[in-house]
């Protein structure tokens, strides 16, 4: 199997044109090299591809700036929310459970 896989690739990357099927895993790293090339050319042929897809497309120009500006844009704060120092809270919970303990009871 690897052997009918090895003449396969052997078309697309010449480098492996040398390589035996019976040793393949003391080439890894020229696999991994290969594979690094293709990765960056499958990356700038995808940059390529989009830019063309902008490039004289209003539209598409206006929703890629739409969509860049809001994932820089800063999260919305509410200004709602007021800060309590934690000395203030415990002065509220103090006098809550002051108010409980000396509670008169029914009798």
């Amino acid at each position: 199997i690897i052997g009918r896989n090895m003449r396969g690739l052997q078309n697309l990357y010449p480098k492996l044109a040398n390589i035996p099927a019976w040793c393949v895993e003391h080439n890894m790293p020229l696999f991994d090299e290969i594979i690094a090339e293709q990765r960056q050319r499958d990356q700038y042929d995808n940059f390529m591809q989009w830019l063309a897809k902008l490039e004289g497309n209003m539209r598409h120009q206006r929703a890629w700036i739409k969509r860049d500006t809001a994932a820089l844009s800063a999260p919305k704060v509410s200004y709602d929310a007021v800060a309590i120092h934690p000395q203030d809270r415990l002065q509220q919970t103090q006098t809550e459970w002051h108010e409980r303990w000396n509670r008169q009871h029914p009798a």
